[in-house]
């Protein structure tokens, strides 16, 4: 019988005639049923995945009356709302591994219960357990499935003290990371003395009971590869001592607006995102190679991806792998980074593409649709005969960075409305202004779009191109202003643009 088990687990479907005798256990007892020449058929369940590694966030539901378990996948929403942490690994339909353990922001009663069932499960108490997903699908069926770190009596006993006083004082108790013989006696003390005492006077000895905890701020990283109709959740999740530093990421600011916003969320913690973009690996090999990185030890998110991404060929990839890490605000001492692996958008690859032939008319609607490379935009606009979309992108440009190349676009723009005199104005500041290599490039520009236009180049016009013949350095803000007013460059020409 051992070999037909094993060609079943193997994936092979099959029938046995024979005289058996069937035995079914069920909560009313046992019932026999006999006969002759029975067939049995065995069927592996093949909706159960081959291989899965992942995290998943978790609750457990415990049938008493059934003595079954079962841990349900729930979604990452509200996670402050979720207890555990579930880490399966699945080898094939008959062989996998997993751990449950408590999350950042599970209370003393999950901490209890927690230990409470670990306990029974040692114990071989429930005749099956069940991993499946929020919608009811089963992941993982087991009916003794082997746990390491299971709590001790002592710990157990802790927690149990813990939660029913978390229940008295009608408030949530986070326990602390390590309990000590000192925490113990205080605990038991408190729950002891407990009967006889109100609850607001219990909530109070137990917010006085929390200090002593000393519960460190922590920090939750999820990483989700994320597919289209996907039937199990691939995550994993790291827990971090501390809040994530801010401040080491070295963001450099022209506009003065964005680095106050940016101070303040270095201040405050608050939320911020950032995206990656991956061009070695697809999704799925991506998240794979950051389970190997977890499996050698590595735990840093930040220097994973960094070595995923780096790039060792002297030409540039297309996009395979988009990455989007959202920094989100701290809820009680909890943090959470939540990573997102998904697949690159084709738009971008064709917006490179576009972009590198200069085609910056039809890359519009992808820059657009991606909200970069404005100046490209704007300058598309200007080419694109939209002129006014053009002059006010420029103006916002420029304010947020004076020495943005966006002045030659904005005097492009005012060309093809034939507005010579302030399109020269707008050269002049420019060329004071302006870091970037725009000599030759800007005047280049000029003369192919009054090809391009079929515009008259007239003395007015032959002033701008004039000016952008000679290469003229940037003026500094203490200079006086090209304009002659004998005004500091900031407080003349430079203010009116920028405020």
């Amino acid at each position: 019988m051992s070999l037909y088990l094993a060609s079943a687990s193997s994936g092979q479907r099959f029938k046995i005639y024979k005289d058996f005798s069937v035995k079914d256990w069920n909560i009313e007892g046992f019932n026999p049923l006999e006969g002759q020449t029975m067939m049995m058929e065995f069927i592996p369940d093949n909706s159960l995945p081959s291989v899965v590694e992942a995290d998943f966030w978790a609750t457990i539901e415990e049938d008493v009356i059934d003595r079954t378990l079962t841990f349900k996948v729930v979604d990452r929403e509200a996670l402050e709302y979720i207890p555990y942490i579930l880490k399966l690994k699945i080898h094939s339909l008959d062989n996998a591994t997993f751990n449950i353990q408590p999350s950042p922001f599970a209370s003393a009663l999950d901490w209890y219960n927690w230990s409470r069932i670990l306990r029974k499960m040692k114990k071989l108490e429930y005749r099956r357990t069940f991993v499946i997903t929020s919608e009811g699908q089963y992941i993982m069926k087991t009916c003794c499935p082997s746990l390491n770190n299971i709590p001790d009596a002592a710990e157990a006993g802790f927690y149990k003290k813990l939660s029913s006083l978390q229940e008295k004082a009608n408030m949530e108790v986070r326990p602390p990371h390590q309990i000590t013989s000192h925490l113990n006696k205080i605990v038991a003390d408190i729950e002891e003395n407990s009967k006889e005492k109100s609850s607001e006077v219990i909530k109070q000895e137990v917010e006085l009971l929390e200090k002593n905890f000393n519960v460190p701020k922590s920090t939750i990283v999820s990483v989700e590869l994320k597919f289209e109709n996907k039937i199990i959740p691939r995550r994993l999740i790291f827990e971090h001592q501390g809040w994530f530093n801010y401040s080491s990421f070295k963001f450099e600011f022209n506009d003065s607006e964005q680095k106050a916003d940016w101070n303040n969320k270095v201040k405050t913690q608050g939320e911020f995102q950032l995206g990656v973009h991956g061009r070695t690996f697809d999704p799925l090999d991506f998240f794979n190679h950051l389970i190997r990185l977890k499996s050698e030890g590595e735990f840093n998110i930040f220097n994973m991806i960094e070595k995923l991404i780096e790039i060792k060929s002297e030409e540039l990839p297309t996009v395979k792998t988009n990455i989007q890490i959202k920094f989100l605000a701290p809820k009680g001492i909890v943090q959470e980074i939540r990573v997102i692996i998904e697949e690159a958008d084709e738009d971008y690859n064709i917006m490179e593409k576009l972009l590198g032939e200069e085609n910056f008319i039809e890359a519009i609607p992808h820059f657009e649709k991606f909200h970069l490379h404005e100046e490209n935009l704007a300058y598309g606009y200007a080419l694109n005969g939209q002129y006014e979309e053009a002059i006010n992108l420029a103006d916002k440009l420029i304010r947020r960075d004076l020495s943005s190349v966006a002045h030659m676009t904005k005097g492009l723009a005012l060309v093809g409305k034939h507005e010579y005199s302030l399109a020269y104005e707008a050269y002049l500041l420019g060329v004071n202004a302006c870091t970037a290599e725009w000599y030759p490039v800007a005047r280049d520009n000029l003369l192919k779009f009054i090809d391009l236009k079929n515009i008259e180049l007239t003395d007015q016009l032959q002033k701008v191109v004039d000016l952008l013949s000679i290469k003229k350095a940037p003026l500094k803000l203490k200079q006086n202003c090209y304009c002659g007013s004998k005004k500091k460059f900031k407080k003349c020409h430079a203010k009116v643009t920028t405020n």
